[in-house]
């Protein structure tokens, strides 16, 4: 695994090595089963779990930064040594948690809390999270208002 900085000299130029512009994309998908109740006024509960996948896309640069100080002046500039890059599927489960009720004649909200797991199996050997990290998790917290006519 690449050290997260690497010093050292080039000639008569100083250098440092680091993992820069890193990016992650991730798409969760999921297929879940709603259980739900209710009463006669509209108001209910509900729980859903299921079967969940996440699209998930990461890289990151490694970059070296010649430096130098002159008299007054301090110079640098950027190469990139190489990228690094990495696409996985990820399976895991989604479940959660809501709320139906009505705040008007013609207006009714839904508050849900979800929770998603992925599981992520690591290899340690890039600095890459989908390489370190041993899970990824999911908290979300929603609040739609629909309007009924």
């Amino acid at each position: 695994m690449d050290p997260q900085f690497k010093s050292g000299e080039s000639g008569n130029r100083n250098y440092l090595d680091r993992n820069d512009y890193a990016s992650l994309f991730a798409i969760p998908l999921s297929l879940s089963l709603k259980i739900s109740s209710g009463d006669e006024d509209g108001y209910g509960a509900f729980i859903k779990f299921g079967y969940a996948l996440q699209y998930t896309s990461e890289s990151y640069d490694r970059v070296r930064e010649y430096y130098s100080y002159e008299t007054y002046d301090y110079y640098s500039q950027d190469y990139l040594l190489y990228n690094v890059s990495k696409i996985k599927w990820l399976k895991g489960f989604k479940t959660g948690l809501g709320l139906k009720y009505y705040i008007s004649d013609f207006t009714y909200a839904i508050t849900e809390l979800e929770y998603a797991y992925f599981n992520i199996d690591p290899t340690n050997k890039t600095a890459l999270a989908l390489d370190r990290a041993p899970e990824a998790q999911l908290f979300s917290l929603s609040a739609k208002v629909f309007f009924d006519f």
